[in-house]
């Protein structure tokens, strides 16, 4: 049993509270600082693997709020590349509002752990507003741990001269509610690239979606910029509608930062790594990031060598970013992007830092939530 320590997690979204399931479970006391300014969009589409990734973490129903507060589609319709050839793909996803999300895992944390477990706006221990060099000592006189889970905007660079985020491109997405045109539309989504950037939609219910179009800039005219690129679409120009006037514009290349942690600190969900949304991964991706954090710092208080938990946590988030590099280079190489703004955006995910090169499997693997040795797990299974 681990002897009581209290850690500080910056940032209350899925990543934050998912590393405070974990160590709440296992002795460890949370102060949550949700300070946080995510990037991830005002709307999530899950797959079924995270959904249930995310059942078994939290220990909830299949039936329960989590699920019922979002919509289920079915079907996943892809028309990508230079012959623009429609391809269909059966798959049940979840699209959810990401702060309905954010707010069923919160109450199921302070419902079961509400004794060793505080949210804050602001903290007394740690001021987060301010942040400088000797913040991570500052913090350690009250606290065992610092997880930054505070998404892109993190500030960990500014607390360790060290940390240096590397980013993978500019574009952007923008993302806006609208209707849809027929509501036989709701079981299914859309993706639609054209020359100059793609579409996504997804339903939110029988009548109204999520409509999200990236681009290889920052646009300074979201709504223009939307206008033509929809205007470029065969399909998804005729399944949305009465398009809202407030959008929402966010990054959406990847980047990651190096390092990753540190003595007595771990960088999380979008502090540490940040997808494209075209591959879908970014949630399972925070979720199982902040359980391997969680993971390493269990791992440690038990004993276990912090050099090679901290280095197993880095090597397996190197890893995953590294696949998703080379998934997105596949992606927007079969497409059809001929804007010199999106060769250049496909060149620099080849520009790839000597620090990724370092990844492979670790030393450790996962039982359960507890970080084993890899001899061991295997001593094991040849005894039983």
């Amino acid at each position: 049993m681990l002897t009581k320590k209290k850690a500080l997690i910056i940032g209350g979204g899925i990543a934050g509270l998912t590393c405070a399931k974990v160590l709440l479970s296992n002795n460890l006391e949370i102060e949550i600082l949700d300070a946080s300014h995510s990037s991830a969009g005002p709307v999530l589409t899950i797959d079924k693997p995270t959904c249930d990734l995310i059942f078994d973490i939290w220990h909830v129903k299949k039936d329960d709020n989590i699920i019922r507060a979002g919509h289920v589609v079915n079907k996943h319709n892809v028309q990508w590349g230079p012959d623009n050839k429609k391809s269909t793909i059966s798959r049940q996803s979840v699209v959810i509002d990401n702060s309905i999300l954010k707010d069923e895992l919160t109450n199921c944390l302070t419902k079961e752990h509400n004794k060793s477990l505080t949210i804050n706006n602001t903290s007394s221990s740690c001021d987060t507003t301010s942040l400088h060099y000797n913040s991570i000592k500052d913090c350690g006189k009250s606290f065992s741990w610092l997880i930054d889970a505070s998404g892109r905007h993190s500030d960990m660079s500014n607390i360790s001269r060290t940390v240096i985020r590397y980013s993978f491109g500019d574009r952007h997405i923008i993302s806006v509610k609208c209707d849809l045109t027929d509501p036989s539309y709701q079981n299914e989504t859309w993706i639609e690239a054209t020359n100059e950037g793609w579409l996504f939609v997804a339903p939110l219910d029988t009548s109204t979606a999520i409509l999200q179009a990236m681009v290889p800039f920052e646009p300074n005219n979201s709504a223009t910029v939307l206008k033509n690129l929809l205007q470029r679409t065969e399909i998804i120009n005729t399944i949305v509608c009465n398009i809202q006037v407030s959008q929402f514009v966010f990054k959406g290349y990847p980047d990651i930062i190096n390092p990753l942690c540190g003595p007595r600190w771990i960088s999380i969900g979008e502090a540490a790594a940040s997808f494209d949304p075209l591959s879908g991964n970014g949630v399972g991706y925070a979720v199982r990031a902040a359980v391997l954090a969680a993971s390493v710092i269990k791992g440690i208080s038990s004993g276990l060598s912090t050099i090679d938990c901290l280095n197993h946590y880095s090597l397996r988030i190197y890893s995953a970013f590294l696949s998703h590099l080379r998934d997105c280079l596949t992606y927007y190489n079969s497409g059809n992007f001929s804007l010199p703004a999106w060769r250049y955006e496909i060149s620099l995910m080849r520009k790839v830092p000597g620090f990724l090169a370092n990844t492979g499997p670790g030393v450790f693997g996962l039982k359960g939530t507890d970080l084993v040795p890899y001899n061991k797990i295997k001593s094991t299974a040849k005894r039983t």
